[in-house]
């Protein structure tokens, strides 16, 4: 986790005096554009307006909001905590606080934790496996519930190495999908305009309004039909963003791929999956993706084994001194190998693609990719 200046006195004292002295606050753990994270406990439980659930004493993760928060996106996010119950790798709710001048927290079991930065160019496949189940058993079961998360990303999936156990996190950003009828939406390019090919937009197209998408999400971890704006989007957009974290773990890359802007984005994923299986993407979608870039034959396989023999982890492996799933007792993880060449190698890669599929309505289903030889092989 990032290092966080400790909380002085006179902060600990403001934050306790916000929630009636509910809570004793112990450090800061995260940070965000809407919110702070705090580490901390329940001193006691007092007011009828506090939804408590009965659990001993735990540690607790204590989520306060910013007032730049729209009400409506906070009230979105408790509403999937209280849905999901804890169930399905979701970060289990135990009380939520909306105060009338504004101040608003929600409260969460604190669930032990490594950094992504210390393990994702460390972990084997076995490790590999785990974490994909993990995640996608969280996705899986959101979209049960019809939730779309829509910020997918390391940062928002807490893992522990040594347990192999994650919880997914934030949902600030999320929707919930109540099945109302998708409106058809035809892109511009898609009604075979004289213009298509042309470098600028003839008068009947220039007068086309501008297709509004939220895009949501963070910056590489946005799925194609976002960027192309697709105005039908669903829970497939988390598969994808799933599927980058996994990419960054299996070539110990990361971030992937760099932030920047929807155009440039595009060209930098075509540079892995190739600008054929975009445009197919992009006709599935009722969308016409052109470019003067020369469409170079992409070799996914060979592209990922490659970043990961030319990117070993350091020499020590991941080291942690508990027993778990991943060590024995005492030891350390075995020395880096060349695993590129075995069948759970092909298989994860595989696995990959379906995940990373640019074409929605084939990338594989969060219960699919649970079925994968990948996820279910010994």
């Amino acid at each position: 986790m990032p290092n966080f200046a400790p909380l002085s006195k006179e902060e600990k004292e403001f934050l306790e005096s916000r929630f009636d002295k509910m809570y004793s606050f112990v450090e800061q753990i995260g940070a965000g554009s809407f919110s702070n994270v705090y580490k901390g406990y329940m001193k006691k439980s007092k007011g009828e307006k506090k939804h408590v659930k009965k659990k001993e004493n735990p540690t607790l993760a204590i989520k306060v909001l910013k007032p730049s928060n729209h009400p409506k996106r906070v009230q979105t996010e408790i509403e999937i905590l209280e849905l999901a119950d804890g169930l399905g790798n979701i970060s289990e709710l135990l009380m939520y606080h909306m105060e009338p001048d504004g101040h608003c927290a929600i409260v969460m079991v604190y669930f032990e934790n490594k950094a992504f930065e210390s393990y994702y160019d460390r972990l084997n496949l076995c490790q590999i496996k785990w974490y994909a189940t993990s995640l996608l058993r969280a996705l899986a079961y959101l979209q049960k519930l019809n939730v779309i998360h829509r910020d997918v990303k390391p940062a928002n999936f807490l893992f522990n190495p040594v347990t192999g156990e994650g919880r997914l996190i934030d949902f600030g950003l999320s929707e919930l999908n109540r099945e109302q009828p998708a409106k058809l939406q035809k892109d511009v390019l898609a009604n075979h305009c004289r213009c298509i090919n042309e470098p600028t937009y003839c008068s009947k197209c220039a007068r086309k309004p501008k297709q509004q998408v939220d895009r949501g999400g963070t910056a590489g971890f946005r799925a194609p039909e976002i960027l192309m704006k697709y105005p039908n989007y669903d829970g497939q957009i988390d598969v994808y963003a799933a599927g980058v974290c996994m990419l960054s773990i299996v070539t110990r890359r990361y971030p992937f791929f760099p932030k920047a802007d929807d155009m440039d984005s595009l060209a930098m994923m075509a540079q892995v999956l190739g600008w054929g299986q975009l445009k197919e993407a992009a006709k599935a979608m009722d969308k016409t993706l052109d470019t003067n870039m020369k469409p170079e034959v992409v070799d996914f396989d060979e592209l990922v084994k490659t970043l990961r023999i030319n990117s070993y982890p350091p020499e020590d492996g991941y080291e942690e001194a508990e027993s778990g799933i991943y060590s024995s007792e005492g030891s350390e993880s075995p020395a880096p190998t060349d695993d590129t060449n075995s069948l759970e190698w092909f298989s994860a890669v595989n696995l990959l693609k379906g995940l990373l599929n640019p074409n929605p309505h084939k990338r594989l289903r969060p219960a699919e990719a649970l079925q994968h030889d990948f996820i279910t092989g010994s």
